[in-house]
């Protein structure tokens, strides 16, 4: 059933960007149809192979440790508004998500 969940959502993305293309007649279906079973093969190899789940895991690590870097970041600047912990309602777009934005930003 899951798979049919995820075929019915590009099913509906596709008719939505049918739906609001200005000239339906100029897409390439046959550019469609590529794009698609590139994404299936992708899908395949980072999920079923032997090779892919390992070496995701490995870059999933990596992004995790690069993010956690931000963190450290965000919590050197904002603990000291409180009692030396980022309070719940610190915990919000403008003391961690503009952080990790500005941090991947100076990275890049």
């Amino acid at each position: 059933m899951e798979q049919l969940t995820g075929i019915l959502g590009i099913i509906v993305l596709l008719g939505i960007a049918v739906a609001m293309s200005n000239n339906r007649s100029a897409i390439s279906w046959k550019l469609v149809m590529w794009g698609i079973s590139l994404q299936l093969i992708f899908a395949i190899i980072i999920l079923k192979s032997p090779i892919g789940i390992p070496f995701f895991g490995a870059i999933d690590i990596f992004i995790k440790n690069l993010l956690s870097f931000s963190d450290a970041g965000s919590d050197f600047l904002f603990k000291s508004f409180s009692q030396n912990t980022v309070e719940g309602p610190l915990l919000n777009f403008a003391f961690r998500i503009l952080p990790t934005l500005i941090f991947f930003s100076s990275l890049i």
